[in-house]
């Protein structure tokens, strides 16, 4: 089930709000920030998929190029819960690669 954009609008709206009360002069464009944006599309991400969510956590310490799910597979007997979920099959994982996507979060060549 995907939120409406009425839903996603409000959603950026409240995070702005919260982060403006707490930042120190963050970039902007227009009034809001990247930040504000990728954590609204972050937050999306994790309600639609959170093992997808946590996927991007962890690709954030990574490389950004060459990662596919024979890696990610090699890890196949540690915790945590998320990752066994994400490695379970390869269609589990690559349906966590298209929501981040969806986002335009990763990038797939």
């Amino acid at each position: 089930m995907s939120d409406s954009f009425t839903d996603y609008l409000q959603l950026y709206d409240n995070n702005w709000d919260d982060l403006s009360q707490y930042s120190d002069g963050l970039l902007d464009y227009d009034g809001r920030t990247l930040y504000s944006t990728w954590n609204v599309s972050y937050q999306q991400i994790q309600r639609q998929d959170p093992v997808a969510a946590e996927l991007l956590r962890l690709m954030a310490y990574l490389g950004n190029q060459d990662l596919w799910y024979e890696l990610f597979q090699a890890g196949a007997d540690t915790e945590p819960s998320w990752w066994l979920e994400m490695i379970k099959s390869k269609a589990r994982f690559n349906y966590a690669i298209s929501k981040l996507c969806d986002y335009s979060l990763v990038e797939v060549r």
